[in-house]
């Protein structure tokens, strides 16, 4: 049993609990966006919370309608641009995009037995990189042992859909992209599917083991493996779920 509490802020150098009138209001860099809004817009200061802070914009005196389209719209610009830098700041700068980033992989019988696995520090790549490349370590494994007939399963439909053909990859994983393609050559039959990153928790977990990692480490026995990477393994060959969580989005309204 858990219990749900809010997260610390991002923004404040003492961690506050991020609510949601913190984030929008009250940690430092909103009061500070806020301010200098304030002084350009010519707006009285004021206390109160969000809706309270949008009224007090409304329902200043305008100029002209360009000036009264101004006042509507700033404030909803403002908070918006606040919930996306949040956002940015928790979620996506954890190792950057691109970033330090690492590359994983597990080749597994039918039956859910591991063969064999891989961790590789890939230094600083974008996420769509760190996916080829990790893709092309997996596909040249499998040719080393003499492997032909295999299935490969990606979190990246992105990357799934270039191998396929139905998009261009960028100009700078070009080559990453025909290389792999190439090898698809050795195998007598191999299929591509895509399955959520739920279902990829030990390549997830090599992975990450990558990116702390400056070496390529490989794994060939269940017992090698991170204890991380090994407990989804067992999981996975247990056929126990993992499950992913998705909050509901509620209406902001004033």
């Amino acid at each position: 049993m858990g219990i749900p509490f809010p997260s610390k802020c991002a923004y404040c150098l003492k961690p506050m609990n991020a609510d949601g009138h913190h984030i929008f209001i009250d940690s430092n860099i909103s009061k500070a966006v806020w301010k200098c809004f304030i002084v350009q817009f010519g707006i009285r200061d004021y206390d109160g919370d969000i809706r309270q802070h949008m009224m007090v914009w409304w329902l200043s005196e305008y100029q002209n309608p360009i000036h009264k389209l101004l006042l509507q719209t700033a404030p909803l610009v403002i908070s918006w641009n606040i919930w996306k830098a949040r956002n940015k700041s928790k979620y996506d700068q954890q190792r950057g995009n691109p970033g330090i980033s690492g590359g994983g992989g597990v080749i597994r019988r039918h039956t859910g037995e591991m063969v064999g696995a891989f961790a590789a520090s890939f230094g600083t790549q974008s996420n769509n990189a760190a996916e080829s490349m990790a893709l092309n370590m997996g596909l040249q494994w499998c040719i080393d042992q003499g492997h032909k007939n295999i299935i490969v399963e990606l979190d990246s439909l992105l990357v799934i859909n270039w191998m396929l053909g139905k998009f261009n990859p960028p100009w700078s994983l070009l080559t990453t992209i025909e290389e792999a393609k190439r090898k698809t050559n050795f195998f007598n039959e191999i299929q591509f599917m895509h399955c959520f990153r739920e279902a990829n928790k030990v390549a997830d977990a090599l992975a990450n083991e990558g990116a702390e990692i400056n070496v390529v480490k490989w794994f060939y026995s269940t017992h090698e493996l991170p204890s991380q990477a090994r407990g989804h393994l067992y999981m996975d060959k247990d056929q126990l779920p993992n499950y992913r969580i998705r909050y509901s989005k509620k209406l902001f309204c004033l």
